[in-house]
C-alpha cells in the first residue's frame, strides 16, 4: 500500500472514531460514554482505538477543535450571529 493510501486510511479511521464518539456522547453524555462504547460504535476493538487516540480526552479535544474551527470559519465568512458565537466561545474558553 502506498504512503498516500495509508495516510488516507488513517484519516478515515480517525473520522470514523470521532463520528462514533459524537454519537455515543449524544446518547450517554461525556462521562457516560466509555472508550469501549466508542470503539464498539466504530466497529473496532479498544486496542485498535488506542492505536489512533491516546485517550477519550484526546477525542473530545478533536471534537471541540472541529466545532471551534467551524464557528471561526463562519465568522470569517461573515455568516455569523454574534450572540451565538459569544455563547459558543463562552462554553469552550476557560473563565
Amino acid at each position: 500500500m502506498t504512503e498516500g493510501k495509508v495516510l488516507q486510511k488513517q484519516r478515515l479511521r480517525r473520522m470514523e472514531i470521532v463520528a462514533a464518539a459524537q454519537k455515543c456522547f449524544a446518547e450517554k453524555g461525556l462521562h457516560g460514554a466509555s472508550v469501549a462504547d466508542i470503539a464498539r460504535q466504530a466497529g473496532l476493538s479498544v486496542g485498535q482505538l488506542y492505536r489512533v487516540f491516546a485517550s477519550k480526552e484526546e477525542i473530545i479535544e478533536v471534537i471541540v477543535s472541529e466545532i471551534v474551527n467551524a464557528r471561526v470559519g463562519e465568522m470569517v465568512a461573515g455568516n455569523h450571529d454574534l450572540a451565538r458565537m459569544a455563547s459558543v466561545l463562552a462554553g469552550v474558553l476557560p473563565a
